[in-house]
């Protein structure tokens, strides 16, 4: 089973609350996003590539199954 992505969104997103001594060990829980979207779009994927632990990049599909 593969999964083919169409109509892909990618989103790049930056914090500005940035304070590197209380941020220490701060990282983005992308897998929030993911949930909100699937529970409520269940053709949508979520794929995330963080550059760096303020910034980021957010791939949002519609996708389809391919069942051979």
């Amino acid at each position: 089973m593969s999964q083919d992505f169409e109509n892909t969104l990618i989103v790049h997103f930056k914090t500005t609350d940035i304070d590197e001594k209380a941020d220490a060990d701060y990282k983005v829980s992308w897998k929030d996003i993911e949930k909100t979207i699937k529970g409520q779009f269940d053709k949508i994927k979520v794929v995330y590539s963080r550059g760096d632990k303020y910034e980021g990049d957010l791939a949002i599909s519609s996708f389809k199954l391919c069942k051979e």
